[in-house]
C-alpha cells in the first residue's frame, strides 16, 4: 500500500493533508484502526473488506467502518481509554456497517 494525499489545505501558515482514509471501530475489544491515505475513495471501499476481514478473523467483534477524506490520523491505532479523547480533525465521510 502506497500513501497518497489528495489535497493541501494551508491556515495562518500550517498546513493540513488530506487523504481518503478506511476508520474501523471494534468494541470488543475497544479499537479504532485507521488504513489509508488511499488517491480514492473507491481505493479505500476496495480495500476496506480485507481489514474488517483481519480483525474479525483475529477475534474482535462489534466492528464498523467508514470512509473518510480527512486529515491523516495522528494515530492509526487507538485503544482503551485513548477513545475517550476527542479527536481535533477534519472529516467528511459516511458511516458504513
Amino acid at each position: 500500500m502506497r500513501t497518497a494525499t489528495i489535497d493541501r489545505l494551508t491556515l495562518d501558515e500550517t498546513t493540513y493533508e488530506f487523504g481518503w482514509w478506511v476508520e474501523v471501530f471494534t468494541a470488543h475489544p475497544p479499537c479504532l484502526y485507521y488504513f489509508g491515505a488511499f488517491e480514492t475513495a473507491q481505493e479505500a471501499e476496495k480495500s476496506q473488506s480485507g481489514f474488517v476481514q483481519d480483525l474479525f478473523h483475529e477475534g474482535a467483534s462489534g466492528i464498523s467502518h467508514r470512509v473518510n477524506f480527512q486529515q491523516q490520523p495522528s494515530l492509526i491505532t487507538i485503544s482503551g481509554e485513548e477513545l475517550s479523547t476527542p479527536k481535533p480533525e477534519f472529516s467528511i465521510g459516511k458511516l458504513q456497517n
